[in-house]
């Protein structure tokens, strides 16, 4: 007879917004102008380190991973030098917890995060203010050109999240293409922050497989496969 322990598995579809509950994640269409207004920080940061420890939830003792991040720019509000991003998922030992949605983060990798601070935590401690729509991965196409990508979902769907199109599809009807050059991606983010005029993002065509600056991992790896449903008619990334 197996363990109660052994190899446990929580297939969640909710995602834990708070230290004492559950709720479910909804993604509304939302632009990249209002994502950097309501956001209290905008950060450029480098991935440091991550470890995952468990924590009680319920009663019950769920995986956390606290990620360890080093600023390199801080695009709007205050962030210390080094701070952390609390995120629920990952494994410790016999126990897995997986939720769909939730971003990972690579060690050495760049990012461009929207944070809020969790005050009751400590002051390094900040959590992404949408999730999903909160973390941008910096990546390269083989011409060297870096662009801003959120992993978690397809390019088509970010159009369609970011405001950019109607609507996305399996097909890609509806998107209007391309990925958003980080260079015009931080002097938006810049502008908004500094009450200045919106300005105009850039967005464009890779040349070939996209990956982290100086690494070789590629765009849109999907470790564990989808998850359940359509998101706006494209399978779900987890």
């Amino acid at each position: 007879m197996k363990s109660a322990r052994s190899c446990r598995l929580f297939a969640l579809f909710l995602l834990p917004l708070g230290a004492h509950g559950l709720h479910a994640a909804t993604y509304l269409p939302l632009q990249d102008a209002q994502l950097a207004q309501q956001a209290p920080v905008i950060v450029h940061a480098r991935v440091l380190d991550h470890v995952v420890r468990l924590e009680l939830v319920d009663g019950v003792e769920h995986p956390f991973t606290i990620t360890t991040l080093a600023t390199i720019e801080a695009l709007k509000g205050s962030v210390p030098d080094v701070f952390e991003i609390r995120l629920a998922g990952g494994v410790v030992g016999d126990i897995a917890w997986v939720l769909p949605g939730v971003p990972g983060f690579s060690v050495g990798g760049q990012v461009i995060l929207f944070l809020s601070q969790r005050g009751e935590a400590g002051e390094r401690v900040f959590s992404l203010t949408e999730l999903g729509l909160s973390k941008f991965d910096l990546v390269e196409d083989r011409a060297g050109r870096q662009f801003a990508v959120r992993p978690v979902f397809s390019p088509e769907f970010d159009d369609y999240l970011s405001g950019r199109s109607s609507g996305a599809s399996r097909s890609g009807a509806g998107t209007t293409g391309g990925l958003r050059d980080v260079a015009s991606f931080l002097c938006a983010l810049r502008a908004a922050a500094g009450g200045q005029e919106e300005q105009t993002i850039t967005y464009a065509a890779p040349e070939g497989a996209l990956r982290s600056p100086g690494g070789a991992s590629p765009l849109w790896v999907n470790i564990v496969g989808v998850e359940p449903g359509y998101c706006g008619g494209t399978p779900c990334l987890i």
